[in-house]
């Protein structure tokens, strides 16, 4: 799942001369990539929050990872400055990568796809949130306790109920890929009635207690969980 900026290359420098590309707004998108021999990307899909996707083009550029001198990797094509990556790997052997774009132009998380299951009921979740907008605005640290409530496994869902306010939304396990979850937009209710909210998509962190999640389109918000 990545987060990245915008570049608007239209800029116009003095009497029409060409101008540096200038960074707009940040905006989601996640994917799925498979590695082959030598660190090299055989194949990709990238897809927007509105869930449109497309496959990579790893002819025309391929994605290599190599070990970098000043530490952690290198993420790039050919002729392009690479995402400078670092690895995280828990002690059960699960890994994530943490990489970022050039010149602040955002992040990229990675982790193996692997099915999420299912939670229990009446299971407890406490986590902190934090999220920035696609102005790169942070939105302000809470602190959240949920209780899971319905599960559902011939459909993967199930639902999650927070005490403080007694909404209720609903997810969707390995959608829309294998290890993701997705919220769609407005899954929420209060006492049985409906209640506005905004679509996710979440990517847990396999071993961290860690899960990065980005807005359906066109909510554009880009945080990250932290269980405790």
């Amino acid at each position: 799942m990545n987060y990245s900026r915008d570049i608007d290359t239209s800029a116009a420098g003095p009497d029409g001369a060409s101008a540096s590309p200038q960074f707009t707004a940040f905006e989601a998108a996640y994917g799925e990539i498979a590695f082959g021999d030598a660190g090299r990307a055989a194949s990709g899909t990238s897809c927007d929050m509105a869930r449109s996707c497309s496959p990579m083009d790893m002819g025309a550029s391929p994605i290599t990872v190599t070990a970098s001198e000043a530490g952690g990797f290198d993420i790039g094509g050919p002729n392009e400055t690479p995402l400078r990556a670092f690895a995280f790997k828990t002690a059960d052997g699960q890994l994530s990568m943490f990489a970022l774009y050039p010149n602040a132009g955002g992040m990229v998380v990675l982790t193996r796809q692997q099915a999420l299951a299912l939670p229990e009921v009446d299971g407890r979740l406490n986590f902190w949130d934090f999220a920035v907008n696609n102005a790169g605005d942070a939105l302000g640290l809470a602190d959240f306790s949920m209780v899971y409530r319905a599960v559902d496994g011939a459909s993967g869902t199930y639902s999650r109920l927070r005490p403080s306010d007694a909404r209720l939304d609903a997810w969707t396990i390995n959608s829309p890929m294998p290890r993701m979850r997705v919220r769609e937009t407005d899954a929420c209710t209060v006492g049985g009635q409906p209640l506005r909210c905004i679509g996710v998509i979440a990517m847990p962190l396999a071993g961290t207690g860690v899960t990065v999640y980005a807005g359906l389109t066109p909510s554009d918000v880009f945080g990250f969980a932290v269980g405790h």
